[in-house]
């Protein structure tokens, strides 16, 4: 009988921890913390920028075109290989 009062504080400790995580999680979700789709999106968002000023150069295939300084995105993506960017670029294959 003398363990009632230890359970009431228990369940208030339990109460108070999941409240906090749902804090913390509500946070991190409106904060763009806990949201992974938005960071793809951007990064999806570059590398079509990157095709659309390529496709100006007609997808040369030139080290001074297609470099690391000029493409980074698709150039680390698609691990230095322009053929495999510009088949990206052009719709033919996914990452």
């Amino acid at each position: 009988m003398g363990l009632k009062g230890v359970s009431l504080s228990i369940e208030t400790i339990v109460i108070i921890v999941i409240c906090v995580l749902v804090l913390v999680v509500v946070v991190l979700f409106f904060s763009g913390t806990f949201n992974p789709s938005a960071s793809g999106i951007g990064e999806e968002a570059k590398l079509q920028k990157e095709c659309n000023e390529w496709r100006w150069h007609f997808y040369s295939n030139d080290t001074n075109v297609f470099n690391n300084n000029t493409y980074p995105n698709l150039w680390n993506q698609f691990n230095k290989d322009p053929e495999k960017a510009r088949k990206y670029c052009e719709g033919k294959i996914e990452e």
